[in-house]
């Protein structure tokens, strides 16, 4: 495929964007509901798992958002019982770090078998190499719009 300008590259960028998001979201949706956890918000909760006793700004910074955006958000995960807030003790006890809780971690284990189902199937339609592929391009997509971001401001 030839791309004859930037906005149709930017175009057609979106609809391989949108596709994914929207192939993957339904997949997901009907566990979702169940726990009543958007999509976001089970991004936020995977990132904090895997981060493991991660602080507010640190996940601001992961997830390109405002501290007050992910202050509000793991508040709404907090609300859900998914998540815990554990102040630090010394020097700055303003300061909470977040981790999943156990409900957390059952919600997670039950969202990530579905998630693993659908990269599987994704694997056996294009085969690892083109997923590989496509995952390495769009790491590379995200760190140029960081940089470009940066440069802007």
């Amino acid at each position: 495929m030839r791309i004859e300008s930037d906005a149709q590259g930017m175009m057609k960028f979106n609809q391989i964007y949108q596709w994914l998001t929207n192939d993957l979201r339904p997949f997901l949706g009907e566990i979702s509901q169940k726990y009543h956890l958007t999509y976001d918000q089970y991004i936020l909760l995977k990132s904090i798992q895997d981060q493991k006793h991660v602080s507010g700004s640190e996940l601001a910074a992961g997830q390109h958002v405002s501290r007050a955006a992910i202050s509000r958000r793991c508040r709404e995960l907090q609300l859900l019982g998914l998540i815990e807030g554990i102040s630090r003790q010394e020097p700055d006890y303003r300061l909470t770090y977040f981790e999943v809780s156990k409900h957390g971690e059952e919600v997670l284990f039950e969202l990530n078998k579905t998630y693993d189902k659908w990269v599987e199937m994704v694997n056996e339609k294009y085969g690892q190499d083109k997923f590989a592929k496509l995952v390495a391009l769009a790491d590379e997509l995200v760190e140029q719009a960081s940089v470009i971001k940066k440069r802007l401001a």
